[in-house]
């Protein structure tokens, strides 16, 4: 199962130098080492990604065990020239069971561990465990920000909403309200789009 993760190395790259960024991955690529089974495999997969590839993991437990020790690795700051800098990896993860499906592709896995990962940020939960919910969320998301060019042209409305007195019954202010009036989708709500 390949692990993906992902940490805030522009911001050290943009603050320190890239001196900084590479000691940086360096000191997390062996950190990284030391979290996993020797058997497992670390790679720096671009940027401030690595891929951690774990045979034989098909139990919810020993999956849980390995990303609980990779984040146990990054409990502690890293010392970079002198400065300590604290890293919250996103983690994402994607499992194969060799005794499904035999035609998914290594792209496909760093694909879905990649889609997990995303999800991990974006909920906050430090870990996210690949499935097909996560694939819908990040299809959604994708699809609207797509279109929500086209929305500001035109498909973007007002909606007021007054606010009444009750006592006095009459209105003393209005709200205005944004809302989405989508081709396809009809009327979209602030809590669909507003993220994007």
């Amino acid at each position: 199962s390949p692990t993906l993760f992902r940490s805030r190395f522009k911001v050290v790259n943009g603050s320190l130098g890239h001196g900084a960024g590479v000691r940086l991955l360096e000191a997390i690529a062996d950190r990284l080492r030391d979290s996993v089974r020797t058997a497992d495999v670390v790679a720096r997969f671009g940027g401030d990604e690595f891929v951690v590839i774990c045979h034989g993991l098909l139990e919810p437990a020993s999956i849980t065990k390995v990303a609980e020790s990779v984040l146990g690795a990054f409990a502690e700051p890293f010392n970079v020239d002198d400065g300590e800098l604290a890293i919250l990896p996103s983690i994402g993860v994607a499992v194969w069971d060799p005794s499904g499906d035999s035609s998914v592709t290594a792209e496909e896995m760093v694909r879905d561990a990649d889609a997990a990962m995303y999800e991990a940020k974006r909920t906050k939960c430090r870990v996210s465990v690949f499935d097909t919910a996560v694939r819908r969320n990040l299809v959604s998301r994708l699809r609207i920000e797509q279109s929500l060019s086209s929305a500001l042209e035109s498909q973007l409305v007002v909606h007021y909403q007054p606010v009444i007195d009750a006592e006095k019954r009459c209105i003393y202010s209005t709200e205005a309200l944004v809302r989405w009036e989508h081709p396809e989708h009809g009327l979209l709500f602030p809590k669909d789009f507003l993220a994007v």
